[in-house]
């Protein structure tokens, strides 16, 4: 058991050297989050295999835990989508047009207001936060820029 113990605490350290490492070593930046799961996921099989917990045993749970991981890797792709499609369509540019020209005449009150508003409208169609926060965060800082200067910031 003990090995198992110190075959995870090591794995876990190349994971965490590699992390402090690419402070220094910029080329490794580009591969650290590979590095990083590959250490996890050596952690995790070594550890398995050491403490004898079995092979078979342990393809089950790798495999169901797989599983049990797709739905969340489709949310995933599926907001990645909609950034691909908004960004290379244009339609972001176009968005953003509209509203600082339906923004430009009403007080900076009435823009936190719309801008809740919209938030709260978007929560009922986008379930993904990082799709929302990539949707609105280019809007929130074109409209809330001439907004925070109206109240005096």
């Amino acid at each position: 058991m003990d090995h198992a113990l110190y075959a995870f605490g090591g794995f876990l350290g190349i994971g965490i050297g590699a992390i402090i490492l690419s402070t220094v070593v910029t080329a490794l930046q580009d591969y650290l989050m590979i590095i990083v799961a590959f250490a996890f996921l050596l952690a995790g099989t070594s550890s398995v295999l050491l403490s004898g917990y079995g092979f078979g045993n342990y393809l089950k749970q790798f495999c169901g835990g797989i599983v049990r991981f797709l739905p969340g890797v489709m949310v995933i792709l599926m907001a990645s989508s909609v950034r691909y499609t908004l960004e290379y369509a244009k339609v972001l540019d176009t968005i953003l047009d509209s509203f600082a020209r339906v923004t430009a005449g009403i007080s900076s009150g009435a823009v936190v207001l719309l801008l809740y508003g919209l938030v709260l409208f978007m929560n009922f169609f986008i379930p993904s936060a990082s799709a929302k926060a990539f949707l609105l965060m280019p809007l929130i800082t074109a409209v809330m820029l001439p907004a925070a200067n109206g109240f005096g910031y």
